[in-house]
């Protein structure tokens, strides 16, 4: 947290005492929200019709709590029904999570909105964390283009 010292000064003329002054210096904290947000995956290459499995990551290094809502448009609705509904002043949260079944390549992309209050005020926050997923279609085709052949036994 960081912190701004302020100094201030008054002067005033009394019409006794004639001129007065005082003064008072002092240390204001200010806030300072933070989120990180990370999408990793264990499965970065996934066969045609499987799904991706990925790690959702979020921590709020900042000293105000944060209210969170979160869009994935290309993965389970479990990306971000598991979101968490808030996160505390220096809180971490992880959930695991999946795509649906895919057959091509896709891009992933979670993007989350911390919201913060202080005082009077609202703020957000946005962090996105975008994935590559390669969708592959093996296949194996044997062509035989010899001559036919006979096998004789014995003899």
């Amino acid at each position: 947290t960081g912190s701004q010292l302020y100094f201030a000064a008054i002067e005033g003329t009394h019409p006794v005492s004639g001129t007065v002054s005082n003064s008072s210096m002092g240390f204001v904290g200010l806030a300072e929200p933070s989120l990180s947000v990370s999408k990793t995956t264990s499965t970065p290459v996934i066969l045609t019709g499987d799904a991706a499995s990925f790690t959702i990551t979020l921590n709020n290094n900042g000293d105000l709590p944060l209210t969170l809502t979160a869009t994935d448009p290309e993965s389970d609705p479990a990306c971000v029904s598991n979101l968490p509904a808030m996160l505390a002043a220096g809180e971490q949260a992880s959930y695991a999570c999946t795509s649906g079944p895919k057959t091509a390549d896709f891009t992933t992309t979670l993007t989350v909105t911390g919201t913060y209050t202080l005082g009077d005020e609202t703020g957000q926050l946005v962090e996105t964390s975008t994935l590559n997923i390669d969708v592959i279609n093996p296949a194996l085709t044997i062509l035989n283009h010899g001559p036919a052949t006979q096998s004789v036994r014995g003899g």
